[in-house]
């Protein structure tokens, strides 16, 4: 009875989320965990529907992190591909050679070989989505993890149930089972008889999601909510509904803005933007900002709100240098956005005159 309300549901949620195409090509990255393992099984369980009829492509990337834990890893999902008779590729990559010429967390560094990896799998056999295992567990966390590093509207909308894998990628990335909580996934498991590994860095204190699971959670419903994690959802969605209405609103309005447009230079209407909410202003400063080439990361919520606050002022003149080689400059009636190629990008937007 579990295994099929779980299987009705996963195609309920695959077809109200239009998340997956009949015939899809479909590479399943599997770590070896219970929820990869499970929805690899549940995606070869009704792959062969009439109406599904999935091409399942097997991907693990071995990050060679855990030593012998990430070799057993690798050889548990070439097993598990093989016994389901599914084409697999399974690479090795080395990090830590990354993390000593990068400035960044191996977490960021894997996973950025994670998408390359699944990218380069997709582009060799013609494959058009991505289907990763993150749950509603996951989602909660990375909504809390947000809300804690300062996120907006749209971060606490948390992980999309399908995008492009990247911008402009066409393969599409889906999850799923973010729907479905980590004890449905276990349940799958038992009711299967299915094994799977054990990633042991999971219980690493030094990981803040780790943290956030293991010491916040059980905090916050013990202490103030038992369904904290239930309310969490019901934000998140409601962000999700709130932040693809600014979306669509500011993109139609953007346009209508845009007085001349060239490959390293925007220029808006000033009193156009002026006139608009605060939220649809910041929404087509960042807009103009990220279609010139600045990383979505560098971009704050206080370089936007500044721009915005300097040109509410009627005679206000000037300009902004930001990240990554982005400046902004206003007149009377331009707000000017360009990207210098050879400029070095600055840690922090500052003020130009």
């Amino acid at each position: 009875m579990i295994t099929t309300d779980f299987l009705e549901r996963l195609r309920s949620q695959i077809k109200r989320g239009d998340l997956l195409t009949r015939g899809a090509k479909i590479v399943v990255g599997v770590s070896g965990g219970a929820d990869s393992t499970v929805l690899l099984h549940a995606l070869y369980q009704i792959g062969s529907d009439d109406d599904a009829q999935y091409e399942l492509h097997v991907a693990h990337l071995n990050h060679q992190l855990r030593g012998d834990e990430s070799e057993a890893d690798a050889e548990f999902v070439a097993t598990l591909a093989d016994q389901l008779n599914l084409p697999k590729t399974i690479q090795r990559c080395d990090l830590n050679i990354d993390a000593a010429t990068e400035r960044t967390s191996p977490e960021d560094l894997a996973r950025r070989a994670r998408f390359d990896f699944f990218e380069e799998v997709c582009q060799s056999i013609g494959a058009t989505h991505v289907a990763l295992a993150h749950h509603a567990d996951d989602q909660v966390e990375t909504v809390l993890h947000r809300f804690m590093r300062g996120t907006g509207i749209r971060g606490l909308s948390g992980m999309a149930a399908k995008r492009r894998l990247t911008k402009t990628s066409n393969v599409y990335l889906v999850k799923p089972l973010l729907r479905f909580s980590r004890s449905e996934i276990i349940e799958y498991t038992a009711s299967k008889g299915l094994e799977y590994r054990h990633d042991s860095s999971n219980a690493s204190p030094s990981h803040t999601r780790n943290r956030i699971r293991q010491e916040l959670l059980p905090m916050l419903e013990e202490t103030f909510n038992p369904q904290v994690r239930e309310a969490v959802l019901r934000l998140a969605q409601q962000c999700e509904w709130t932040h693809e209405f600014l979306r669509e609103t500011t993109a139609s309005t953007f346009e209508q803005a845009t007085l001349e447009r060239k490959p390293l230079s925007i220029s808006l209407d000033r009193s156009q933007v002026k006139a608009l909410p605060i939220v649809i202003q910041t929404g087509i400063l960042r807009m103009a900002i990220e279609s010139l080439g600045m990383r979505e990361r560098r971009l704050t919520f206080r370089h936007v709100t500044d721009i915005a606050e300097a040109i509410s002022e009627d005679n206000a003149r000037g300009g902004f240098s930001l990240p990554d080689g982005v400046d902004v400059k206003f007149d009377r009636t331009r707000i000017t956005l360009s990207k210098c190629k050879t400029k070095q990008p600055s840690a922090r937007g500052e003020a130009i005159s």
